[in-house]
């Protein structure tokens, strides 16, 4: 019998639940959800209004208070209360209103209760669990009035009941967070596509006409930032590294896009195993599912594609397959870092002393090439898998012929 279907045996789903988490509580996180999958189309609409309406104000405070009553009683680790609270304060100074804050709640409570709720969800209670982006649907559609941005609150759903199902079926963690990455970002590219479609811009030269519209008008709102010096007034940066920024910046718009997806997802997940760790569901807590593994192929081509980026064509300028091989090495980015984070402690155990003597001159190189910081530890991260991998197949495929 699966680990997973605890109790199917012993008593009614619903008994079930309500013995080892409170249905009242998943009745609480079940409106939370609903609440942060309409605001987000609410949200995004209301940057077009020059005074944001008050029906998409009061969902905005809902979803702030309620996500940091969350974290306070149900997530009970410090370090995300804390750190997520600051954030979110941060930003309400910063833009003196509710508006951004909430979005970036709505997005992490998404992820993390529909993660947790279709997780703990039984097989028989799958098609309650659809109902619930039909619901979201026909919420921000009522609030909104625009069926093509109402779509919006289905998507970060359909990514996040897919992260739940995946846990539940005990997969490996890089893998829940990837399929929901590709999930997320898929169905965000097919509504951003219907948009073009219905606007006439679907096609490769409109397209490159918008990109080049949008590059330039950013260029050129950077180049018109003054600051004041002994009366005058300099360019904050010089011209040409903007031209420099803003063209590699929009180069590699779809890793950033898919890094920024999977840092929250994978802020989510850890927020949704939190939650397994303070109810009865730590059975649903593995190995696979709580630490991250890459293969040798994704540390090779890591290595191989932040080479491959750094070629130019004749004018200098990043070449097609400098682009390319930017944009994977970006993707791979993340995962590597946290491989590499994790090699620190290993490396320390194994060299003992000389592994305290090489994780010092890391750090200094660390602090001395900052800007690389996060580059040199995916590297540190790659290596590490590519010499254990080997000595793993040399164990392999000598030790017998030795003895």
């Amino acid at each position: 019998m699966n680990n997973f279907d605890l109790y199917s045996d012993k008593a009614s789903d619903r008994e079930m639940l309500d013995e080892v988490f409170p249905l009242r509580k998943i009745i609480i996180f079940a409106f939370l959800l609903a609440v942060s999958c309409v605001y987000l189309p609410c949200a995004i609409l209301s940057i077009g209004y020059q005074q944001t309406p008050v029906q998409f104000i009061i969902p905005a405070y809902i979803i702030i208070g309620g996500g940091i009553v969350l974290l306070f009683t149900v997530i009970k680790r410090l370090i995300y209360s804390i750190s997520c609270a600051i954030i979110l304060f941060f930003l309400y100074s910063y833009t003196a209103s509710p508006i951004l804050p909430a979005i970036a709640a709505a997005i992490v409570l998404i992820f993390t209760i529909g993660g947790f709720l279709s997780s703990i969800c039984a097989k028989k209670l799958y098609p309650l669990l659809a109902l619930f982006p039909i619901v979201s649907y026909i919420g921000a559609f009522g609030m909104t009035g625009d069926w093509l941005i109402s779509l919006l609150a289905v998507i970060p759903l359909l990514a996040a009941i897919t992260q739940g199902i995946l846990q539940r079926k005990n997969a490996e963690r890089k893998t829940i967070i990837l399929i929901s990455t590709v999930v997320f970002v898929s169905l965000l590219a097919g509504v951003a596509a219907l948009f073009l479609h219905l606007t006439g811009r679907l096609s490769f030269a409109a397209i490159k006409s918008d990109i080049s519209f949008f590059r330039d008008t950013l260029a050129s709102q950077l180049k018109s930032m003054y600051v004041g010096l002994d009366g005058e007034a300099v360019e904050l940066l010089d011209p040409d590294y903007i031209d420099a920024l803003v063209l590699h910046t929009f180069n590699m718009l779809p890793a950033l896009i898919t890094v920024v997806t999977f840092a929250v997802i994978y802020f989510s997940h850890s927020l949704q195993l939190t939650m397994y760790q303070n109810t009865d569901y730590d059975l649903l807590i593995t190995p696979k599912t709580t630490k991250i593994n890459m293969s040798i192929y994704a540390a090779s081509a890591f290595v191989l594609s932040y080479i491959l980026s750094l070629t130019t064509d004749v004018a200098g300028r990043p070449s097609m397959l400098g682009v390319v091989s930017g944009n994977l090495c970006i993707i791979l980015l993340p995962g590597l870092f946290l491989v590499g984070i994790d090699s620190f402690s290993l490396i320390v155990r194994k060299l003992r002393g000389l592994g305290f003597i090489i994780i010092i001159l890391l750090l200094v190189a660390f602090i001395a090439l900052s800007s690389y910081a996060l580059y040199i530890v995916a590297a540190i991260g790659a290596f590490y898998i590519i010499i254990t991998s080997i000595d793993k197949w040399a164990k392999k495929h000598y030790s017998g012929k030795q003895s």
